[in-house]
């Protein structure tokens, strides 16, 4: 792989504010030409070094107004009850993040937005 110079970061850098920001307007902001933006661009996503482009959602328009960090402690702690219970939150597409932990939590994970009765209530338990 082609070492990334200052102008595949600065419009890395770009893509990640707005990755529809058109290739015209990413040349003029970074002194190259559309052409070269749009071959920078597909060396980049064929080098996995850009390996996806996602939208990013409002949780308030979706109707989640609060921003949650949920943690989680599992009565047991075999290898299987955390295969299962990552099998879970994987399957979730609410989760956003979700991080296994030491100390007195077992998982900490990070909901796309929750609703106010569940920030305040301490508690989340999964839809049945």
């Amino acid at each position: 792989m082609q070492p990334l110079d200052a102008k595949d970061r600065q419009l890395l850098a770009l893509l990640q504010q707005d990755a529809a920001i058109p290739a015209e307007a990413l040349g003029e902001q970074v002194g190259l030409s559309v052409t070269s933006v749009q071959r920078r661009i597909k060396r980049l996503v064929s080098t996995r070094v850009i390996a996806r482009q996602a939208s990013v959602l409002s949780p308030e328009k979706l109707g989640y107004p609060v921003r949650c960090i949920v943690s989680v402690e599992l009565e047991v702690e075999s290898p299987e009850v955390l295969d299962q219970f990552r099998a879970r939150i994987d399957g979730e597409p609410r989760i956003q993040q979700s991080y296994y932990v030491t100390g007195a939590s077992d998982f900490v994970r990070s909901p796309s937005g929750c609703s106010s009765a569940t920030a305040t209530s301490g508690t989340s338990r999964p839809a049945s």
